[in-house]
């Protein structure tokens, strides 16, 4: 069970090369776009009418290049954390999922106070006193996520949640991301090799990185791609799914507007929820 915990750097990361001609002009008109995604008719064509047809795709993509020139430098905490979230995709059920997750994040920072112990004991005699932020808020994410797993009342409802936090405590935004992809992963995960579940959960997160620049609706915006992409591309892969889930957050980033607009799709149920229930533990939490 804890075989999967090991902080190994996966054998390879692949991603889908592209969307293809049909959805280069996704983002091309300006003035209209972001009103207009509220219409669920145009929702259906940002996202493409044979979006499923055209993403069946093999797990093995070919060309990377356009994916990782913003995510070349990063930190064991974060390959720690695809490792936590790999693990708890292997769950057969929303609860053991939470479990997992708990669990894995629980490790993750353990993990992280030992790296600072064997890479500067000296400063770690001292700096054991300080908290670590990394492991601060990987403990934080760990809260919220054990908080949702009894207050939600299914993984969509807890993924808007975590993102609707994150606008606040931004240790939401982890949860958000171990939910956005469990909801492409599905109930595949049991059967995906370690390496797949770690593309997955890297995918995941380096959407949420990307369309979390310049807004702080990032997360809720990965959670609404997530969400139709697993609706939608029901023949993809899991690999395949997250790789357009971080093809269209890419795309979505690159207008100012456009995150914020696909955010908005949240229902405002789980937002509201989210702020009379997460975000009081959360503040404890963190003032702690």
């Amino acid at each position: 069970m804890e075989d999967d915990l090991d902080y190994e750097l996966p054998e390879g990361d692949s991603v889908m090369d592209a969307f293809g001609d049909d959805y280069e002009d996704m983002f091309e008109d300006d003035e209209d776009d972001y009103l207009a995604f509220e219409d669920d008719d145009y929702e259906d064509d940002f996202y493409d009418d044979d979006f499923e047809d055209d993403m069946m795709y093999d797990d093995d993509f070919e060309d990377e290049d356009d994916f990782e020139d913003d995510f070349e430098d990063e930190s064991y905490e974060e390959d720690a954390f695809d490792d936590a979230v790999a693990y708890a995709l292997t769950a057969e059920d929303e609860d053991e999922f939470f479990k997992k997750l708990w669990r894995g994040m629980k490790k993750v920072g353990r993990g992280i106070k030992k790296v600072v112990r064997k890479v500067a004991p000296v400063v770690a005699k001292v700096a054991s006193f300080i908290p670590h932020p990394a492991a601060q808020a990987i403990g934080a994410a760990a809260r919220i996520a054990s908080r949702l797993r009894f207050e939600a009342e299914d993984e969509i409802e807890a993924m808007e949640m975590a993102a609707e936090a994150a606008k606040t405590v931004p240790a939401a935004a982890l949860v958000t991301t171990a939910l956005a992809a469990k909801r492409v992963t599905g109930r595949k995960g049991k059967m995906m090799s370690k390496t797949k579940r770690k593309q997955v959960a890297k995918l995941i997160r380096q959407a949420v990185k990307v369309a979390s620049k310049k807004s702080s609706s990032g997360p809720q915006a990965v959670a609404q791609i997530a969400k139709r992409v697993a609706r939608q591309a029901k023949g993809a892969s899991p690999v395949a799914k997250a790789a357009m889930v971080k093809k269209v957050a890419q795309k979505a980033a690159r207008k100012p507007g456009m995150v914020k607009a696909i955010a908005r799709k949240a229902r405002p149920s789980a937002k509201a929820k989210a702020r009379r229930i997460v975000l009081p533990k959360a503040s404890v939490g963190r003032a702690a």
